[in-house]
């Protein structure tokens, strides 16, 4: 019988930890040996996840810090799967890649977090308010999502939600070599991209029947995209980008607006994302705009392209807490363990 992957979660309690639970627990190479929450330690897991109630059992309970340090020591291969908040990742992981050094064990990480996501160490102090560790540490991580990323290392820092759809609608167009590199986009997200705990104006009974326009040109993701696209393309983007807070619990739409310098028609452009994508099982290009509740609970992404009058739209949607997070940390955790990246990632839409 075939060796199970070690996985250990860490950062428990929220939406995206539920996901990585879940997928973990559903994943036929995969075992789920711990998940970790200091705030929760030695609590039932099934407790906080009711619609876990049935794949946990009561003696799954949450693990605290030192707890998780043991049992990755009693581990040869183990892969950390960590939706952990900004700021205090970065010190968690620090310490278990010196115990996986210290004891000789092959280490995988996928970090959902910022805290590896730059290569401009300044912006991401400025953004998020936190000194970042040494300079090495960081370099050891490779920031991507896995359709496009193609040289990485056994450490990803998976870029956050909003960047996953935008890049995903905006790299093929990269490849044009125009030298226009104005992106102007618009976004709309779920409430559940702002966390389990209710805030003022992110609670979803706020949102519920409501729509607006947050952080507009300054956004995190917007300096997290150009970052990423400097460091991985070498190009000095401006990307506008405007979020929108949307009625609705799942999802990301987001809209690429993109008038190159150079005429290109739009079979030409439509050719350039086929072609880019045709060897990835989880992004596909459609004939006609992508709904939000198709891919909703899934890994798909889906893309539309228009072009009228010189100017490229680009749609794309995804789920935020799958693709944007913890289905892309399941399709990282696969290649890194030489896995098919589409395995335990199959699941349809439930469609309504």
């Amino acid at each position: 019988m075939e060796e199970k992957v070690s996985i250990y979660i860490v950062g428990g309690t929220g939406y995206v930890s539920g996901e990585l639970i879940r997928l973990t627990l559903d994943h036929p190479h995969f075992s789920l040996k711990g998940v970790m929450s200091n705030s929760f330690a030695g609590e039932t897991i099934k407790d906080h996840f009711s619609h876990l109630k049935h794949k946990l059992t009561k003696d799954q309970k949450f693990l605290n810090f030192a707890s998780l340090k043991q049992a990755i020591t009693t581990e040869s291969k183990v892969t950390i799967l960590s939706a952990a908040p900004h700021g205090s990742t970065a010190k968690i992981l620090e310490e278990i890649i010196s115990l996986a050094n210290d004891h000789d064990i092959d280490l995988k990480i996928v970090d959902t977090s910022a805290d590896f996501r730059f290569s401009d160490l300044a912006t991401y102090e400025m953004l998020y308010e936190v000194k970042p560790l040494a300079h090495e540490i960081h370099q050891s991580f490779t920031c991507g999502i896995p359709e496009i990323t193609q040289d990485f290392t056994s450490r990803i820092a998976h870029p956050g939600c909003f960047s996953t759809s935008i890049l995903l609608a905006m790299v093929p167009l990269l490849l044009l070599n125009d030298h226009q590199d104005h992106f102007l986009v618009h976004s709309v997200t779920g409430s559940s991209g702002s966390g389990a705990a209710p805030k003022n104006n992110t609670h979803h009974p706020f949102r519920s029947e409501n729509f607006y326009a947050y952080s507009t040109l300054n956004h995190r993701h917007q300096f997290e995209i150009e970052d990423l696209v400097k460091h991985s393309y070498n190009r000095e983007i401006q990307l506008d980008f405007l979020p929108h807070s949307g009625p609705f619990v799942r999802g990301i739409h987001s809209s690429i607006s993109y008038r190159p310098q150079n005429k290109i028609d739009t079979t030409s452009i439509k050719k350039l994302f086929t072609d880019f994508y045709k060897d990835s099982y989880f992004v596909k290009i459609l004939d006609t705009p992508p709904r939000i509740k198709d891919v909703a609970g899934t890994n798909y992404a889906e893309i539309y392209i228009e072009q009228q009058r010189g100017t490229i739209i680009v749609n794309c949607v995804i789920d935020n807490l799958i693709k944007g997070a913890a289905g892309g940390s399941i399709q990282w955790a696969n290649k890194l363990n030489k896995i098919d990246e589409s395995t335990g990632l199959l699941s349809a839409s439930r469609g309504w």
